[in-house]
């Protein structure tokens, strides 16, 4: 008798339970619909704005000045060239950060404040990108130095990070490519396993990310305190927005720029390696240059790879010496060779 009213209770309990797991589900469910239909008004918002400024730019150029004619048989002065509308660089871009369902922090103007609770902050800002060269750097003061605590990168804009997670969380990993400092020694690029590249940061120095849309391929490079770091990421989504990540209680980051330039600061060094995220996993693999014009690369999946050297001497160091032999160098280039 107690057996079969134990095994009553059991079943009821796990109804309730199925029934409470059923609502949680259905309610993040409709959560993250709301959210994706938010960031969708938002990205036409973007797009509709864009849009009208090119429009314009354009009909600013194509506008002729007109001059008042005389009722006199003076002979007409000469048409003038129109001149063309200038375009001021840099462009301040308006900071938006879009701040998951309850989460335990907010933002003030170009500042983000997490509360005591310790919980991971990712904060996503718009607008999204695609194209021209955009710059985003960000301050942040309390973070731990030894333990990823602080992070600045890019993720598709198609994703969208959830409450008390980090960037990599709920399979973004294929999306997103993080700048961390690790351990007190070493930066750290993150794109689904760890690459200990570029320098260290300190709490307090300015960490910028500069993505070029318009390249051929998209590269995203990283400074600090405005110095060029030598290893980039090239193969960046067409479409992506800035992020900002945050653990410690109590701490805040700042977006200390967002603005659109004229041109690239990246000049790229000899020792400078670029990493391709174009297929699933960023890594780290030596390259032997086979003649003058293309590059070789055993990748993870076994696959030898070649790329036109006109593609890549820009963006990875390699120099082309032109007498046949082969040449190893520490260039990092992985698999996804257009």
């Amino acid at each position: 008798m107690f057996e079969t009213e134990w095994n009553q209770d059991n079943r009821d309990l796990k109804k309730v339970l199925n029934e409470r797991d059923s609502a949680l589900k259905e309610r993040d469910l409709e959560r993250d619909k709301k959210e994706h239909a938010q960031l969708e008004v938002i990205r036409l918002s973007d797009e509709i704005s864009r849009l009208k400024h090119q429009l314009s730019i354009k009909a600013s150029i194509n506008t002729t000045p007109t001059s008042k004619s005389k009722q006199t048989q003076a002979k007409p002065k000469a048409s003038q060239t129109p001149k063309q509308a200038e375009v001021q660089f840099p462009q301040q871009i308006q900071v938006r950060h879009i701040i998951p369902s309850r989460t335990n922090g907010w933002s003030q103007n170009k500042k983000f404040f997490n509360d005591n609770s310790g919980e991971s902050c990712t904060i996503a800002t718009e607008p999204i990108i695609q194209d021209g060269i955009v710059y985003y750097e960000v301050v942040e003061t309390q973070f731990n130095e030894r333990f990823y605590s602080f992070g600045v990168g890019i993720t598709d804009a198609s994703v969208v990070f959830r409450l008390n997670k980090e960037p990599f969380h709920d399979g973004h990993d294929k999306s997103t490519i993080g700048f961390y400092n690790w351990n007190n020694e070493n930066g750290v690029l993150y794109h689904m396993n760890e690459i200990f590249a570029n320098s260290k940061f300190s709490s307090g120095q300015k960490i910028g990310a500069e993505v070029d849309m318009d390249s051929q391929p998209r590269t995203l490079t990283f400074y600090i305190d405005d110095v060029e770091q030598p290893d980039f990421i090239f193969g960046i989504p067409e479409a992506i927005r800035f992020w900002a990540y945050i653990r410690r209680p109590s701490s805040s980051f700042t977006v200390s720029k967002f603005e659109r330039r004229q041109s690239s600061s990246a000049h790229r060094f000899p020792q400078s390696k670029g990493y391709d995220i174009i297929n699933v996993q960023m890594a780290y693999y030596p390259c032997t240059e086979l003649h003058a014009h293309s590059v070789a690369c055993i990748t993870a999946d076994g696959f030898l790879g070649q790329y036109e050297m006109s593609n890549i001497a820009n963006l990875s160091g390699f120099s082309s010496s032109g007498d046949g032999e082969d040449d190893t160098t520490d260039g990092a280039i992985r698999s996804g060779w257009e």
